[in-house]
């Protein structure tokens, strides 16, 4: 139903993640550096079951009980090799993984790197809250480019965007303001790499199979 804001309603929908690690992750890594790791991942482990089950409280009635389908999708075959056999899907498919590499390395040793660029400890806390700010950000702001410009060009900036903050982190300006900007940028990134993974998806191979 959503015609001219698509992309905007897109980014909201998915920035709910992002808003938790901003408002979280903090509070997280200030516990883990009074506490420790291992009673940070009780804690952790706590939120989850938490969280999990004010989800399920949370579900409509009609939805609790509904069972998955077991009968099988047709044109499964036909879909997957109409996919795998499309030049676009590649094409994405090697982008996708060539663009959000900095992601990843961010994402599973954000602590090492600003250790690295001497920020560590409770000091970190404020680089996370920068990411996952960055993160929210730039899933609202490819979401309106989104919806005024072409996938293909906000992808192009949006993902390359990544490469700039990994330089900066890279480069040997180690000041809290480089860190803090380089993290950000790398958030804003992130952001967009949902949307614009979405959008790409859809005008490629329509609705359906999407």
């Amino acid at each position: 139903y959503f015609v001219r804001a698509r992309g905007l309603a897109l980014g909201i929908a998915m920035a709910g993640p992002s808003l938790a690690v901003a408002l979280g992750g903090p509070l997280v890594n200030n516990f883990i550096a009074d506490y420790g790791w291992r009673a940070g991942c009780l804690l952790t482990a706590a939120i989850a079951a938490l969280g999990g089950t004010a989800a399920l409280i949370l579900l409509p009635p009609e939805r609790r009980g509904a069972t998955a389908r077991t009968d099988r999708p047709r044109g499964t075959r036909v879909d997957y090799k109409l996919i795998l056999t499309s030049p676009a899907f590649w094409i994405i498919f090697i982008g996708i993984i060539l663009s959000t590499m900095p992601n990843s390395i961010m994402m599973s040793q954000m602590n090492l790197i600003l250790a690295e660029n001497m920020a560590s400890g409770k000091d970190a806390s404020i680089m996370i809250s920068a990411y996952a700010a960055g993160t929210i950000a730039g899933r609202l702001i490819s979401g309106l480019a989104l919806d005024r410009y072409s996938a293909p060009m906000v992808a192009a900036i949006g993902l390359a965007a990544a490469g700039l903050g990994v330089l900066l982190l890279a480069s040997g300006f180690d000041t809290r303001l480089t860190v803090f900007l380089a993290v950000l940028i790398v958030g804003l990134s992130v952001g967009a790499e949902g949307d614009v993974i979405a959008y790409l998806v859809v005008r490629n191979f329509g609705v359906r199979l999407y």
